[in-house]
């Protein structure tokens, strides 16, 4: 996670190599590009001419980049000159920038979907934004900077493959109070990197991007808090190109959403926004809703793929599920959410606004089912005589169900239980005992 220090000391050096800073006392438009797109990009050359030739004033500037490589493609600034009140006169000084532009959005079109799992239209947000921090001088820092993102509304860094926002994935709030060192999306060491930033984002997946519109709505607000939380803001998060365009020309700089903080700011977890169909009647999707139909017979095997999960009804109380295959293995939880064996994720089939979403755990082949343990902590929130809720397991087909209480009233921040007194914050259980195996 290191590498985040070591890029903003490279982009500086970068950007004063390429000569891209801002222009003096007038207001910059920044437009960042992905370097390969699922559709036709017409419309975003469209949009990008209509900025350079008519929209940007006498005075300003207009920079467009590769976001991915972090490098510029082209800058148009436009003289206090009154010929540069026409749009043919701008084109055909402009003419080779815009020509620039277009064969690269031509060739970003014909790229094949990337193999290392990344969305199409990836700009990784963080790094682009950094980049053009860098290049704001420091007696620069109250001039206005629009900058227009074109790409995926997804995070995706293959190098860190984790804190991607695949299949419903989002970031908790934590990560943003952070530093790089622990989070992409750390902005401790950033404070005031985006003074007079607005930025106004046109993704270009909104077919795909989303698991549903909580999912959408998790993703706008996440990155609106990011950017917040630099100094900047976000009054666009849109599929329009135009109404990006027109808001960033219209100088619109505040968000249309008053986005705060939640609970989910305690911990630094990658939370999961599920496609869930309750009324299907396929166990494999209900297996943890209130009206799944629970056996009470064991299983006649105990080999095979395994989910665990638990549910609890205190609303501000937060659980955490631990849960390992065999007791030689590490536990997977919100602190280690992939190893060889399994996977953790913590769903939401609603509002993520409470803290009691569905903590799972899957294991996609367990070599012996009776080895497999489960434990629960009760992390945060309050509750007098202490939570209580249900563990279900899918096995085989079916789902099975173990119920459990928690006798502390109030969480322990996750302290281990080795210590006496966080004892009773835990509960400890293996799945035999719930499939009754033993």
């Amino acid at each position: 996670m290191r590498r985040h220090k070591a890029l903003i000391l490279a982009l500086a050096v970068a950007a004063g190599a390429a000569g891209a800073t801002f222009s003096a006392n007038a207001t910059d438009y920044v437009i960042a590009l992905a370097d390969n797109y699922a559709a036709p990009t017409k419309s975003i050359m469209r949009g990008v001419s209509d900025l350079v030739l008519e929209q940007a004033k006498r005075g300003e500037k207009v920079t467009v980049y590769n976001a991915p490589r972090r490098r510029m493609i082209a800058s148009f600034t436009i003289p206090d000159q009154k010929a540069y009140e026409y749009p043919r006169f701008r084109k055909k000084k402009f003419r080779r920038g815009l020509a620039q532009i277009k064969k690269y959005l031509k060739a970003a079109a014909s790229q094949k979907p990337a193999e290392n799992g990344a969305p199409p239209s990836s700009i990784g947000l963080p790094s682009i934004l950094q980049e053009i921090s860098m290049q704001r001088p420091s007696n620069q820092a109250e001039d206005k900077v629009h900058v227009l993102l074109v790409g995926s509304a997804r995070f995706y860094d293959a190098r860190e493959p984790g804190f991607g926002f695949l299949d419903g994935v989002f970031p908790s709030d934590g990560h943003i109070t952070e530093s790089n060192d622990r989070s992409p999306f750390g902005t401790a060491n950033n404070t005031g990197f985006l003074d007079a930033v607005s930025v106004h984002y046109a993704f270009t997946d909104a077919e795909v991007a989303f698991a549903s519109e909580l999912h959408r709505n998790r993703i706008h607000r996440f990155w609106s808090l990011y950017i917040d939380a630099m100094g900047g803001t976000m009054p666009t998060f849109t599929p329009d190109i135009k109404i990006a365009l027109q808001r960033m020309t219209n100088d619109e700089t505040k968000s249309r959403h008053n986005f705060t903080f939640d609970h989910t700011k305690d911990k630094v977890e990658m939370l999961r926004i599920r496609r869930v169909v309750i009324q299907s009647e396929n166990q494999d999707d209900k297996w943890l809703s209130e009206n799944a139909t629970l056996s009470r017979r064991p299983p006649t095997q105990v080999s095979g793929p395994v989910k665990v999960g638990i549910r609890w009804a205190c609303k501000k109380c937060d659980l955490d599920l631990y849960a390992r295959s065999k007791p030689s293995l590490k536990f997977l939880s919100f602190r280690r959410t992939k190893t060889p064996e399994g996977q953790y994720f913590k769903d939401f089939l609603e509002s993520p606004d409470t803290t009691n979403g569905l903590e799972i755990v899957e294991f996609p082949n367990v070599a012996d089912i009776r080895k497999l343990e489960i434990m629960i902590n009760f992390y945060g929130g309050r509750m007098q005589g202490g939570p209580d809720g249900a563990i279900r397991i899918f096995f085989d087909g079916k789902v099975y169900e173990g119920l459990f209480r928690i006798a502390a009233a109030q969480g322990n921040r996750g302290v281990l239980r080795e210590t006496p007194a966080s004892k009773k914050h835990w509960h400890i259980t293996t799945v035999a005992q719930i499939l009754g195996l033993q």
